[in-house]
């Protein structure tokens, strides 16, 4: 990840989701790509660490392989 929009919080959490579900990672003209062999690629900017989780995680829960965000937790984030 770039020094700009850094927040190593997300990018430690970038590195244990990529690590749990075996995401391989391209640099790409845009940004990035993470790849899963049965479900496809997901692309990042790489220009905010929040925001590329927010992306990949978002990615996760529509392939089903991360538990989608309870209301509970969406209002503590408010």
């Amino acid at each position: 990840m770039t020094p700009r929009g850094g927040d190593s919080e997300a990018r430690r959490e970038i590195g244990r989701l990529r690590q749990k579900h075996r995401l391989s990672f391209t640099p790409t003209p845009g940004g990035g790509e993470f790849s899963h062999p049965a479900h496809g690629h997901c692309q990042i900017r790489l220009s905010d660490d929040r925001e590329d989780l927010a992306t990949l995680l978002a990615w996760l829960r529509e392939k089903g392989l991360e538990p989608p965000v309870s209301s509970s937790a969406s209002a503590a984030l408010e």
